[in-house]
């Protein structure tokens, strides 16, 4: 949902036992602070074993210890960007698609809604 909302549905089980597969989404938000700091907000919604504490604590530190992972990443990138001199632009790579195409979106939201309030022609062009 635009502009920094992510639902992520994760399925886990083998769907021939004739058992619906353990079920869950996580909840993304991502509020910016700064030209190089965010907030990000998450939680966990499941539809299975809901009374069980194992379960819950399962996914927690699944998915603790996958942000993690994730935040070390983001902040190596960062750095890096940091400390390069050449000061040339990033280039996308195919694991880029899925970002990229958020961008076009959130890009596309902002010039109808330009246009909405101007009344101007807006362009049709990728961001």
């Amino acid at each position: 949902m635009l502009p920094s909302i992510m639902l992520v549905s994760l399925f886990a089980g083998e769907r021939d036992r004739g058992e619906p597969p353990l079920h869950h989404i996580v909840f993304n938000n991502v509020t910016p602070e700064a030209e190089k700091s965010g907030h990000y907000f998450w939680s966990v919604y499941r539809c299975d074993a809901l009374d069980n504490e194992d379960v819950s604590r399962h996914f927690h530190d699944l998915t603790v210890a996958a942000f993690l992972e994730d935040k070390l990443t983001i902040e190596a990138q960062q750095q890096a960007i940091d400390e390069d001199p050449s000061g040339m632009p990033l280039q996308a790579v195919a694991a880029d698609n899925a970002a990229l195409a958020a961008r076009r979106l959130i890009a596309k939201k902002i010039r109808e809604e330009s246009f909405a309030e101007s009344g101007d022609l807006v362009e049709e062009a990728d961001a």
